[in-house]
């Protein structure tokens, strides 16, 4: 799989079921993307493609696609939370965390330790080095 960098790569997650005004709150499952651009911290130190490797450490600031659920997601309480990785490669490190990459397991629309919505990396953000491990 290819390591993610903040180039452009996504994340996805569905469904992130966000309580929206109907006439009174209704649960609706919304997709849920986050772009790698929007992460940090990065281990600025190592770079592919120059841009900076995400890490286990990584946390992406923002989210989108779950806007229209207005009184906020029904785990997380949030909109538009953050995004952080699970899992990554365990057999690479990066700036002594595990190098995450294409098809890392993602937490979406969370704080921390409550996501909204679990998904994955879709989108590769180079193409250019394979993490094997």
């Amino acid at each position: 799989m290819f390591a993610l960098t903040l180039g452009a790569g996504v994340d996805m997650a569905f469904p992130d079921v966000c309580l929206t005004p109907v006439v009174v709150p209704v649960p609706v499952p919304y997709p849920n993307i986050a772009e790698t651009i929007t992460t940090q911290p990065a281990a600025d130190n190592i770079t592919i493609d120059c841009m900076p490797v995400i890490n286990q450490m990584s946390m992406g600031l923002v989210s989108e696609g779950d806007e229209p659920g207005v009184l906020l997601g029904v785990v997380s309480h949030l909109e538009s939370g953050q995004a952080d990785y699970t899992l990554g490669c365990i057999t690479i490190f990066m700036d002594a965390a595990p190098c995450q990459r294409l098809t890392s397991l993602t937490r979406q629309n969370c704080l921390v330790e409550l996501p909204n919505a679990v998904g994955m990396t879709i989108a590769p953000s180079q193409v250019t080095v394979l993490t094997l491990g």
